[in-house]
């Protein structure tokens, strides 16, 4: 009988949804279903009853689940005596965040460093699309990436077909950043016909989609040496020109805090975007892993990202 297993199945009884739970374990709900499953197939009955809104405990399931809670806790325990890493977070982890999203990610560096100096983070910047195919080649297993509204269907479809955790981090939609004082008679958001006057200025990045969309609008355009760094970007938008990147990633920037940016909604074209914790193997991750993804987790629903 896999630990694993009984701690699935006592999150969802608590949660009463294989959905929600999924999130609270960073798990895919194919996983979790396919983890309940092997646990009833091993114990020869049913724990739970499914109906469209969830799931019920069964009358075994509901003793099982009692029994749980006194004895789960002190397996756990067991189970980390004999890590190398313990759930403290202690140790090192690798993760990969998507160019736009780095600068705003080390706000959660800095916190993390305070309250667990012992978890030593490495982070590799790059593009949502290498981060993916890294994961699936196997030379990664924890990645932060943007999928765009019109793909995410789509991308969300291939990750539950590889078996692997996607945890929404929050939604957002993408600003157009300027100089302060670059076309100040400017209102309180751009519309189309005001971007035949602009320089847009778009990443390196051949994949950048977001790039597409916009540039057939713009009189001018001027490529940038970075593949959408948004740090970067920022500094060639304050005299040059308009970048377009995640409001809540711009917020972040020093150049806007400090008052040199300005940021303005697209008031003619919406262009959102998800960020997405990605995990290849929830169950075969880490202690120190686990540690850090709930970190991501709670730092990403926090209000103070404002």
């Amino acid at each position: 009988m896999q630990i694993n297993h009984l701690r699935n199945f006592s999150e969802v009884a608590r949660c009463g949804s294989i959905n929600q739970a999924a999130q609270r374990v960073f798990a895919s709900p194919q996983a979790l279903s396919s983890s309940i499953a092997a646990l009833e197939n091993e114990l020869g009955y049913k724990l739970f009853v499914r109906h469209h809104r969830g799931v019920v405990l069964t009358e075994a399931g509901k003793q099982v689940y009692d029994d749980l809670q006194t004895i789960l806790p002190m397996v756990i325990k067991w189970f980390n005596l004999g890590q190398e890493q313990d759930a403290s977070g202690a140790g090192k982890v690798q993760i990969y965040v998507a160019l736009a999203l780095c600068a705003s990610f080390n706000r959660l560096l800095i916190q993390q460093g305070r309250e667990c100096p012992e978890l030593e983070v490495t982070v590799h910047e790059a593009r949502s699309e290498r981060i993916r195919s890294l994961i699936q080649n196997g030379k990664a297993n924890l990645g932060v990436v943007s999928v765009e509204e019109d793909s995410r269907e789509a991308w969300i479809a291939d990750v539950q077909k590889r078996g692997w955790t996607a945890v929404k981090l929050m939604e957002d939609e993408f600003c157009a950043v300027l100089g302060k004082d670059y076309f100040p008679e400017l209102g309180a958001a751009l519309r189309k016909q005001d971007f035949g006057k602009m320089r847009y200025i778009s990443s390196s990045d051949e994949h950048d989609s977001i790039s597409k969309k916009i540039a057939p609008y713009f009189g001018e355009r001027m490529q940038s040496r970075s593949e959408s760094l948004s740090s970067n970007l920022c500094m060639v938008a304050l005299n040059e020109g308009v970048v377009f990147l995640p409001r809540r990633v711009a917020l972040c920037e020093p150049l806007y805090q400090s008052g040199m940016l300005r940021l303005l909604p697209v008031q003619d074209l919406r262009l959102k975007a998800t960020h997405y914790l990605l995990c290849a193997q929830s169950d075969g991750a880490s202690p120190a892993e686990r540690f850090l993804m709930e970190q991501i987790g709670a730092f990403y629903n926090r209000a103070d990202w404002e």
